[in-house]
């Protein structure tokens, strides 16, 4: 487990941390701002999922610098529940938005482009 680790998860952490903050920033730029037009109210919602999106990023810096074995797996592990909880409250925000048509052929056209299927 150790060697895999090793070999694995500690060389991938700059990459896993990059895709993360890519995905973070497309929500913050792209996605977020569509969904406070659409629906206002979620203001709060959104601004907690920024500040999520804040709080995991100083997790993987900490993350990437961690040289101890036991500690490193620590931390994936907090990090990894982490971002299952952050998943858990946007898909709880989105489906508290009804989106109109316009974002819902907007969202599509993206995810088309990137090769997402959505529901």
């Amino acid at each position: 487990m150790k060697d895999a680790y090793l070999q694995i998860i500690k060389p991938s952490r700059s990459f896993f941390k990059l895709r993360i903050a890519m995905h973070f920033r497309a929500e913050e730029k792209a996605l977020y701002p569509i969904l406070v037009k659409e629906s206002p109210s979620s203001i709060l919602i959104i601004k907690t999922m920024i500040a999520e999106h804040s709080e995991i990023m100083k997790k993987f810096v900490a993350f990437e610098i961690i040289v101890d074995y036991k500690q490193s797996i620590k931390a994936l592990t907090d990090l990894m529940n982490d971002l299952s909880e952050h998943v858990r409250n946007e898909d709880e925000l989105f489906s508290s938005i009804n989106l109109s048509q316009e974002a819902t052929t907007y969202f599509d056209n993206i995810a088309q482009k990137i090769c997402i299927k959505l529901a």
